[in-house]
């Protein structure tokens, strides 16, 4: 699937994944999972979502069906319908994933998503669950900062942005999380002992990251390789 910019290259995409589809239907998964994602980058949310659902229906197992859930959750996301993303994401429970990275993404978006709802303490558990699952990616530490931060818990706020950055310097999300919440609380450098001394840190380790990072054409060369990956595996 190529990298569509303008419309001609978008409709010139969009025909050939609907060629795929019509013709060839050993590759009718991997057609309509394309598909709904160019859709949902596009703007074209219902038909994305329409995508998703033939999709799920051909599932082979539990597995496959959770991450159709997960996208579809992501594509409200996407429409910043939070609400919808709740619902996929929940019912993507009942279908208990084995696969640890789905299962951590399912966790992690939904407590995300609850946040953006401002039912914090209800996102709590899940952000926590996912940070079990697997405490070597950020997101679910910068999520439960931002639950924490809902509750005017700042301590425990500024604790997790900094772990955030700790576990992936490269997303620096979490430390501009912390400076706002700083700026907005300055005592808090009084009141927690060594906050000062981490903020820094934070700010040396994104700094560093940030100077070695790769250019966008081969960050994207590299994404464009995991077309090779099965059809399911692509929303890691």
């Amino acid at each position: 699937m190529t990298d569509p910019k303008t419309p001609l290259e978008v409709d010139e995409v969009e025909r050939e994944i609907l060629e795929r589809l019509e013709n060839d239907s050993s590759s009718r998964k991997q057609a309509l999972w394309e598909l709904a994602f160019l859709y949902s980058h596009t703007g074209r949310h219902e038909k994305s979502l329409e995508c998703m659902n033939k999709l799920a229906v051909l599932t082979d197992g539990s597995e496959e069906r959770a991450s159709c859930y997960l996208a579809m959750g992501g594509f409200r996301e996407h429409a910043n319908d939070f609400e919808g993303a709740v619902g996929y994401y929940s019912a993507a429970f009942g279908m208990e994933p084995g696969d640890t990275t789905t299962w951590y993404w399912i966790n992690n978006n939904l407590g995300y998503s609850l946040v953006q709802l401002s039912r914090c303490q209800e996102a709590e558990p899940y952000v926590q669950r996912a940070i079990a699952i697997d405490p070597a990616r950020p997101n679910a530490f910068k999520n439960l900062g931002l639950a924490f931060l809902g509750q005017d818990r700042h301590a425990e706020a500024a604790d997790y942005f900094v772990r955030a950055t700790q576990v992936n310097a490269a997303d620096g999300r979490s430390l501009g999380h912390l400076e706002q919440l700083v700026a907005a609380h300055p005592e808090l450098l009084a009141e927690v002992p060594g906050l000062g001394n981490r903020l820094n840190a934070c700010r040396v380790a994104v700094r560093e990251v940030a100077a070695v990072q790769p250019n966008l054409r081969d960050h994207w060369n590299k994404l464009q390789k995991r077309q090779a990956r099965p059809w399911w595996a692509f929303w890691r």
